[in-house]
């Protein structure tokens, strides 16, 4: 039950309670009426007992809208007439007027008390009013709050729906903007660059891309981007060159090497190299290198220029080996011309005869045993002499002499 319906029920229960003791608000409808001293001039009766007769009924009155008493004709004739008969007021009595003065101050006291809960009604009236008013205009603020929020939840979802398409289109140009750029740092890097620092650069390209915006010019952000892999790269730009300087330094240790180095020593002489270079730190000057090169390189030159030098020993030896045999050859050569020559000076001197000049199978049986001496006793240091000598020495050991 709402409490507009409740302070309704009350006021008409207080109503019904004091209908016979109050005086009406409302005028019967279509009655004529008279006011309080009207009536009390055409009765000769007082005011206090005309509102004592008409809160005990007796007479017929009501109060006007302004909160004034009013006495209907038809009461008034009534008791005019005398069918009302108003108990006699003697005022000669003190008691009765003192009895008519507390029953005025009753009827006083009732009126008050029923005019005070009667305000009491009509502000509980008001105030249900007032609430009723205040929760409809509540309502009809909650219901304008409730389609504002409606219409801003709308604007809001538009806003939203509108600034996510706008970061999706952000987004696609971002990542169409650093595809582009990342494809062109992997075409643009070495190919010499291993996985791992081609990370590295694609890395600090992404970085250096996030402080550009898609609308960038293509001019600035290459510019960048080559400054970045230039930096980056710079180190290893410096690594790899030393690295082709050291594996240049290994092809020339290995071309250095003496003439006729085996292909164990060149073999040897490369890793031995590599080996020392390893140990020498790549930002470490040249004549560091050259000297880590060097010791490496001592004991495998040392043998070679070792072997080299039994090598010119054993050439030496076989070129005189050679030289002697072919001076050797050369001396035989000249014993068995000084077989003939020998024999034509003997038959000149008549030392021989004519047949044992012409004798060509004796001048070869000497010729044969000259050769085979001159083999045995020759070295192929003698001289033309000792050649000379052992021609002769054969021929006359054949002739008996």
């Amino acid at each position: 039950m709402s409490v507009r319906k409740a302070g309704k029920q009350r006021r008409q229960i207080v109503k019904k309670r004091a209908a016979k003791r109050y005086i009406p608000r409302m005028s019967p409808t279509g009655a004529e009426s008279v006011p309080i001293s009207e009536a009390e001039r055409r009765t000769g009766l007082s005011v206090r007992t005309l509102k004592r007769m008409i809160a005990a009924g007796q007479l017929e009155a009501f109060r006007s809208p302004g909160g004034h008493v009013r006495v209907s004709n038809a009461g008034l004739e009534k008791l005019l007439r005398g069918s009302a008969s108003p108990t006699p007021v003697p005022r000669s009595s003190v008691l009765q007027n003192k009895q008519e003065r507390v029953e005025e101050l009753s009827l006083d006291l009732q009126e008050k008390r029923a005019r005070r809960e009667l305000r009491r009604f009509d502000e509980e009236d008001a105030d249900v009013e007032r609430r009723r008013t205040d929760a409809q205009r509540n309502q009809e603020l909650a219901d304008r709050r409730a389609a504002t929020q409606r219409q801003l939840d709308r604007a809001r979802a538009e806003e939203i729906r509108r600034r996510e398409e706008r970061e999706a289109d952000a987004s696609r140009e971002s990542a169409e903007f650093r595809g582009r750029w990342i494809l062109w740092t992997t075409q643009t890097i070495p190919r010499w660059f291993s996985p791992d620092q081609a990370q590295n650069v694609t890395s600090a390209v992404e970085s250096a891309l996030s402080t550009f915006q898609p609308s960038a010019s293509d001019a600035d952000v290459r510019r960048l981007l080559e400054n970045t892999i230039d930096r980056i790269s710079e180190p290893w730009e410096a690594e790899r060159a030393e690295r082709t300087r050291r594996d240049k330094l290994v092809e020339d240790a290995v071309r250095g090497l003496p003439w006729g180095a085996t292909d164990v020593e060149k073999a040897r002489t490369a890793a031995d190299t590599r080996a020392a270079l390893s140990r020498v730190p790549l930002k470490a000057p040249h004549w560091e290198t050259a000297a880590a090169i060097g010791a490496a390189l001592a004991p495998i030159n040392a043998a070679i220029e070792e072997r080299e030098r039994a090598e010119k020993v054993r050439v030496q030896a076989d070129r005189e080996r050679k030289s002697r045999e072919i001076q050797k050859s050369v001396l035989i050569g000249w014993a068995l011309a000084e077989i003939s020559s020998y024999l034509l000076e003997l038959y000149s001197h008549n030392d021989i005869s004519r047949e044992a000049y012409y004798d060509g199978e004796w001048k070869r049986e000497l010729e044969g045993a000259a050769r085979k001496r001159a083999d045995t006793e020759m070295t192929g240091t003698e001289s033309y002499e000792d050649a000379k000598r052992i021609a002769r020495e054969v021929v006359d050991e054949e002739l008996g002499d």
